[in-house]
């Protein structure tokens, strides 16, 4: 089970065995996908976090678009 972010070929987001939510990107630097593993409950700590800052978050990203 797992999903690839929409319009980015280089994001999958898929669970391992034990629950935890993997993130995996490409990372040109090195060469190599970089991994992050998250709990659960971080994984609902960054999404609140995500909802509380939304709107400062899409008006730095909008900013930030040439």
């Amino acid at each position: 089970m797992n999903l690839v972010i929409k319009g980015s070929a280089s994001i999958r987001v898929d669970m391992t065995d034990s629950g935890k939510i993997c993130l995996e990107q490409w990372d040109d630097t090195i060469g190599e996908p970089a991994f992050v593993y998250l709990t659960l409950e971080q994984f609902r700590a960054v999404e609140k976090w995500v909802s509380d800052n939304y709107l400062d978050i899409a008006g730095a990203w909008n900013s930030g678009v040439q």
